[in-house]
C-alpha cells in the first residue's frame, strides 16, 4: 500500500502538478525564519528534542544516546564519504564541529538560521547518493537530534530519500518526518 500511495504522489511530480511542487529539478528554497520549513510551528515537545525521533534506534535507544555520541559516530561516518566525496570536506568545521554542539536553533538570529538551513540542504543534497550507507545514515541520525531536520527541514530530508523510496531506510526516515499541515501532509499516510 504504501510504495502504490507513494508512487501515485511521484507521478504527480513528474507530471509536475503533484504536492511535491511543479518540478522535479529543484527543490523549493530552505526556510530562513525560525518557523520550520514550509510549516508552522511543531508541537514543543518535537521542537525542544522532548521526542527522540530516530532513524536508526527505538525510542528506547534512542533516549540513552546522547548528542555527543551521535556525533563521535557522525564524525566517523563523516571520513568514510570525504573518502568517496571530497565534497564532504567542508561540513566537518561546520555541521559536525564540536562547536556546533552548543549551538541551539531556536537561539539564532534569522540570517544565522539562514546559514543554518543552508549548510543543511546542501548536505542532504550531497548526502543523497550515498544515503543508504551505514556512515550516511549515521549522519542523518545526528542531524535529527542535533538540528531536529524532521521537523524544521522536511523538504531537504524528504529531497534527500525520495530516490530510495522503496528501501527500508526511506520508511524510517519518513516515519519520523513532522508533516502535519504542510504541503507533504500526503507522507502521513505513508508513516503508518
Amino acid at each position: 500500500i504504501m510504495a502504490s500511495a507513494l508512487e501515485r504522489e511521484l507521478a504527480k511530480v513528474r507530471l509536475g502538478s503533484g504536492a511535491l511542487g511543479t518540478t522535479t529539478t529543484a527543490p523549493a528554497p530552505v526556510s530562513t525564519s525560525g518557523a520550520p520549513a514550509l510549516a508552522g510551528k511543531p508541537p514543543l515537545s518535537l521542537a525542544r528534542g522532548g521526542v527522540r525521533a530516530s532513524v536508526l534506534y527505538d525510542a528506547r535507544q534512542a533516549a540513552n544516546i546522547g548528542v555527543e555520541t551521535l556525533l563521535d559516530r557522525a564524525e566517523n561516518g563523516l571520513i568514510e564519504l570525504i573518502g568517496l566525496n571530497k565534497r564532504f570536506t567542508s561540513y566537518r568545521s561546520s555541521l559536525f564541529s564540536r562547536k556546533a554542539l552548543g549551538v541551539d536553533r531556536e537561539t539564532l538570529l534569522p540570517n544565522e538560521l539562514s546559514e543554518l538551513n543552508a549548510q543543511i540542504h546542501s548536505f542532504l543534497r550531497d548526502l543523497s547518493p550515498f544515503l543508504l550507507k551505514p556512515e550516511a545514515l549515521d549522519c542523518l541520525e545526528y542531524l535529527v537530534r542535533k538540528y531536529r531536520v524532521n521537523a524544521y527541514n522536511v523538504h531537504s530530508v524528504l529531497y534527500c530519500c525520495l530516490p530510495y523510496h522503496r528501501a527500508d531506510a526511506f520508511r524510517r526516515i519518513i516515519g519520523i518526518l513532522y508533516v502535519r499541515g504542510t504541503r507533504w501532509a500526503w507522507v502521513e499516510g505513508l508513516q503508518k
